[in-house]
C-alpha cells in the first residue's frame, strides 16, 4: 500500500464515513458455491453518498505488469480526500484469454477487472462483500485411499531416470539416454522430459518424433514389459 506523506485528515474522514455506512445488500448471488455476494454496483451504491458527504472520492484504474510477457492484469484503487491525501493499492491478477473460445480476449479481461474491482473496493472501505460460509457447508466424508496397483518388476538391465521412473525399452530412447550420461558425466536425467529436452536441444527434431512413442512410460515408474 501506499500513501501521501500525511492521511491525518484522510484517516479521520474515513473513520467517520464507515461509523456511518451500512451493509451492502447481497444481490448477486453465485451458481456454484450457492451463496449470496454484494456486486460491485451493490458496494457503489452503500459507498459514494457516504464518502461524498465526509468529502472522500475513490479511483479505480486497470493498469499491467511491467513485464509484458507475464499474462496477468491489474487494478490501483486510491482513495481520496479534499486535502490532497490518498492511500491507494494494487492487486493484480492472473487472465487466460484462451480459457474460453466463446469470449473475446477483452470480454475476458473486463470480467477480471470488474471481479478485481469489487474486491479491493470492499476491502479498502471495510464492506463485507460475500456470505460468511465458515461452519456452515457441511463436513465431507473421508473418502478411503486406494491403493495404489502394484508395479511390474523392471529387468535387471532396467535404466532409471533421477526421479525413479523407468527409461522406455525402445532402442533409439536407450540410445539417446546413453548419450545424455555420457555427456554429462555419468548424470542421469531427471525425468523424460527431462531426456527429451535435451534431444531436441541437440538435434532440433520435431517435439512429435518417435523417440517418445505413444505407448512410452509417462514418467510414473510404470514399465511395460511388452
Amino acid at each position: 500500500m501506499r500513501t501521501s506523506d500525511s492521511i491525518n485528515e484522510l484517516a479521520t474522514a474515513l473513520s467517520a464515513a464507515q461509523g456511518e455506512m451500512k451493509a451492502a445488500p447481497m444481490t448477486g448471488r453465485n451458481p456454484h458455491l450457492k451463496n449470496k455476494y454484494a456486486t460491485l454496483n451493490d458496494i457503489i451504491d452503500t459507498a459514494r453518498p457516504v464518502l461524498a458527504k465526509h468529502a472522500l472520492a475513490y479511483v479505480q484504474m486497470p493498469t499491467s505488469p511491467d513485464n509484458p510477457e507475464i499474462p496477468m492484469i491489474g487494478l490501483t484503487t486510491r482513495l481520496m480526500h479534499k486535502s490532497g491525501e490518498w492511500l491507494e493499492d494494487e492487486m493484480y491478477f492472473p487472465v487466460d484469454p484462451g480459457s474460453n473460445r466463446a469470449v473475446n480476449p477483452a470480454q475476458v479481461a473486463g470480467s477480471t477487472i470488474t471481479y478485481m474491482r469489487r474486491y479491493a473496493l470492499a476491502a479498502m472501505l471495510g464492506i463485507v462483500a460475500d456470505e460468511d460460509a465458515d461452519g456452515e457447508q457441511p463436513q465431507a466424508k473421508p473418502q478411503p485411499q486406494r491403493q495404489p496397483a502394484p508395479q511390474a518388476a523392471p529387468p535387471v538391465d532396467a535404466l532409471l531416470y533421477g526421479d525413479g521412473s523407468f527409461v522406455a525399452d525402445h532402442p533409439k530412447t536407450r540410445e539417446v539416454y546413453a548419450a545424455y550420461v555420457e555427456a554429462h558425466n555419468g548424470k542421469a536425467p531427471s525425468n523424460r522430459f527431462n531426456l527429451k529436452a535435451w534431444h531436441d536441444k541437440q538435434t532440433a527434431i520435431p517435439q512429435n518424433a518417435e523417440l517418445f512413442t505413444p505407448d512410452s512410460p509417462q514418467g510414473n515408474g510404470a514399465y511395460d514389459e511388452a
